[in-house]
């Protein structure tokens, strides 16, 4: 439901560019944007998904208004690695602690029910 939410709220947004911001969107917003995309919601189907809408025009509503001018050059680059953090060079060795002594049992379906340093062993 909330990929769907997501592409409602373009659709909504799309469809209510040329209008005043600070809409609250309606039922009715929902019912003529699900139209587009040829989806049907029932009544609670639509209530359920009207804060998360609220949440989601005023986050992009924030976007908008954030102070971005033309001399902010795009992201080329993610990088993860928080500032200052150096990332250690050298591989250590690492002691598994495996169990010991463990068989496989007769019923497969039991497999499920092992832990993961089991099944490694």
């Amino acid at each position: 439901m909330n990929k769907i939410t997501t592409i409602l709220m373009v659709f909504l947004l799309s469809a209510c560019s040329g209008g005043k911001q600070d809409e609250q969107i309606k039922s009715e917003d929902v019912r003529h944007a699900s139209k587009l995309m040829g989806l049907e919601f029932t009544t609670s189907e639509t209530d359920s998904m009207m804060e998360g809408l609220e949440e989601a025009l005023e986050g992009y509503g924030d976007l908008r208004n954030y102070p971005l001018d033309n001399a902010t050059p795009p992201a080329l680059v993610f990088n993860p690695v928080p500032a200052g953090f150096d990332i250690p060079r050298t591989q250590h060795p690492f002691q598994w602690d495996l169990p010991g002594g463990i068989e496989l049992p007769d019923d497969q379906g039991k497999l499920a029910f092992y832990d993961i340093s089991s099944l490694a062993a």
